[in-house]
C-alpha cells in the first residue's frame, strides 16, 4: 500500500526536477552537454552518491551512470582520469556538465559524483555544515 507521503513525494518530483534544472543551468555550463546527453542524464536516477562517467566531447561516447564505485571501477577500469564533485545543491545535470568541462580540459574520462539531490539540499547541507562543523 502506498502512503500519503509517498504519493506527495511522487507528485512533487517533476517540480523539484525543474527547480534543480534551473539552478544547474545558472551555475554550470550545461551547454557543454548535447541535448541528447541531457535527455539521457534526466533518465538516470538522481541519487546522492551516484556516479556519472563523462568523456571529452571529441570522444563522442555516451555518459555512463553507476550506482556505486565498485560497479564503475569494474566497467571503466583504468580509463578514469579524475573525479569531479559539483557543489552544494547540484543535481546530476550540474555534475555531468562540470564533469564534461573537466574532461574536455584534460582529455580524459572524468567520474562525476552526484553530491546531492539538487536544490532540495541547497539549504540543508550548508546549514548543517554551519551548525555542526
Amino acid at each position: 500500500m502506498t502512503s500519503k507521503n509517498e504519493l506527495l513525494a511522487a507528485s512533487a518530483r517533476p517540480f523539484i526536477r525543474e527547480r534543480n534544472i534551473r539552478f544547474d543551468r545558472k551555475f554550470y555550463d550545461t551547454s557543454a552537454l548535447a541535448p541528447q546527453e541531457e535527455d539521457a542524464v534526466f533518465g538516470f536516477p538522481d541519487q546522492e552518491g551516484a556516479i556519472v562517467v563523462v568523456s571529452p566531447r571529441e570522444a563522442q561516447l555516451p555518459i555512463r551512470h553507476y550506482e556505486d564505485t565498485t560497479a564503475m571501477l569494474r566497467a571503466e577500469k583504468d580509463s578514469i582520469g579524475g573525479v569531479a564533485i559539483a557543489g552544494v545543491g547540484s543535481s546530476i545535470l550540474g555534475t555531468s556538465a562540470l564533469s564534461r568541462n573537466v574532461a574536455d580540459a584534460y582529455g580524459r574520462d572524468i567520474a562525476g559524483i552526484v553530491a546531492g539531490y539538487g536544490a532540495t539540499d541547497l539549504w540543508a547541507e550548508p546549514m548543517g555544515g554551519w551548525f555542526f562543523y
